[in-house]
């Protein structure tokens, strides 16, 4: 996941041109987290029931990361 992740970042800063890029995933899927953190995104909070998965609320950890952020964990 952390490749796919890391193209898809590429793709939004260098063709899309955004300026922030996040995400999220659900407690319980830490692994999508570590993925999240490997290329360099930063945890900014949680959501208390913040997302509805086959009928049960769930707590919902936040991550974004800035062009910026991005350019300085990437330079060649």
């Amino acid at each position: 996941m952390t490749e796919v992740l890391s193209a898809i970042l590429k793709l939004c800063f260098e063709a899309l041109n955004l300026n922030r890029v996040e995400a999220f995933h659900y407690i319980g899927n830490e692994g999508s987290g570590r993925a999240m953190q490997k290329c360099g995104m930063r945890f900014e909070g949680i959501s208390e029931q913040g997302l509805k998965i086959k009928g049960v609320f769930r707590d919902v950890a936040h991550y974004g990361i800035t062009r910026e952020h991005w350019c300085l964990i990437h330079r060649s």
